[in-house]
């Protein structure tokens, strides 16, 4: 009896070590094996840390993403100037400065305990023209698209809405939600191509449509596009698969719906509705 205690607590130990270098699935395997409650609890307690952990890295990876992709619009849009090939207009100056808005609030969100925890999109709610937001981000997006020969045309809906203008939500979130679609349809549209934003009030709410022409998503890309880390079997360029990721919780926590559309070698079309939002 002595020699079988000796033993348990020997795997135990050994599971322990595993744990504290990461090696939490061989941790878990040799818990798993041993009926002893002691080590039972230890496998539930080792589940979770890994969990949590993981949910640490993403959330991290999520924040460097985010910010990455504002700076790199920033800077696209400043060397376009600097170069005398943007205009300094102040749309195109707005949407300089809420990307770099966006990026010192996903800065403050920086810290252990947040990013230690299952990702959530924070809100923040606000009174604002929806309409300049649009207009910002498709202004900005095209300093990026433009230093690869990519055409941005932006199609308003040409009619004013009350609730344009009194939008209630949080600019911010809906501004980085634009720029990862944005930045995804400029990535993968190859020169001399396009991209095409669209805007509508269909029954008060918001809906968006953003069109490129490059490549289009292969047969079973399309249920999986909105998942984080996927990447296309029809995509050449680079990328982490987090930006669309990203838009998809951004879009849920706003409660509203996020769809793509697309043929192979015809381009994508990503469906955005954003809910009725309007200061009462």
């Amino acid at each position: 009896m002595k020699e079988i205690e000796q033993t348990t607590q020997r795997q135990i130990m050994h599971a322990i070590d595993l744990a504290m270098v990461g090696e939490y699935d061989a941790a878990k395997a040799l818990l798993e094996a041993m009926e002893d409650p002691i080590g039972n609890r230890l496998f539930l307690l080792i589940a979770a840390l890994e969990q949590r952990m993981r949910m640490r890295i993403e959330g991290q990876s999520d924040l460097r993403h985010e910010i990455g992709n504002a700076l790199a619009v920033v800077q696209a849009n400043i060397e376009g100037l600097l170069d005398g090939i943007l205009e300094p207009s102040q749309t195109r100056m707005q949407g300089v400065h809420d990307a770099l808005r966006t990026a010192i609030v996903l800065l403050g969100e920086w810290n252990t305990d947040q990013a230690a925890v299952p990702a959530k999109v924070h809100l923040r709610l606000d009174t604002f023209n929806v309409c300049d937001i649009i207009r910002a981000q498709a202004a900005m997006i095209s300093g990026m698209a433009k230093a690869k020969s990519v055409r941005v045309v932006y199609d308003p809906c040409r009619t004013l809405y009350a609730a344009c203008e009194h939008f209630r939500g949080d600019s911010d979130r809906i501004g980085q939600l634009l720029r990862n679609v944005l930045i995804n349809a400029v990535r993968y549209t190859p020169p001399g191509g396009s991209v095409e934003i669209h805007c509508d009030r269909p029954d008060g709410e918001l809906s968006l449509r953003v069109s490129d022409t490059g490549p289009g998503l292969a047969a079973g890309d399309v249920q999986h596009v909105f998942e984080r880390g996927y990447r296309g079997k029809n995509v050449a360029e680079e990328g982490s698969g987090t930006g669309l990721a990203v838009a998809s919780d951004i879009v849920e926590a706003i409660g509203g719906e996020i769809r793509v559309e697309s043929e192979h070698e015809h381009g994508a079309t990503f469906l955005i509705r954003l809910p009725a939002a309007r200061l009462t």
